[in-house]
């Protein structure tokens, strides 16, 4: 009986994980981002998240740079678009 409970556990722990990272998106880096292909909102972001701002996108080599400037366009109402 105690090995069906581990069992049943250890199932629901390990599809737990197959749903968790079927959610997560993955993102490419380094990565370009604007913010609303705006200017002055693509310099803000980009300056609070220390990226590379070259006059028309940001460059973002790290994923904390890359969440901090979406953080940084969403807090202008903006709305962001990355490739890579």
């Amino acid at each position: 009986m105690a090995l069906n409970k581990i069992s049943s556990i250890f199932l629901v722990a390990a599809l737990a994980l197959v749903v968790m990272s079927q959610g997560a998106e993955a993102v490419t880096l380094p990565a370009w981002c604007n913010c609303s292909n705006d200017q002055a909102k693509t310099k803000q972001a980009c300056s609070i998240a220390g990226g590379n701002y070259d006059g028309g996108s940001c460059g973002l080599d790290q994923i904390g740079k890359y969440n901090a400037f979406l953080m940084g366009c969403s807090q202008q109402n903006g709305s962001y678009r990355c490739w890579h």
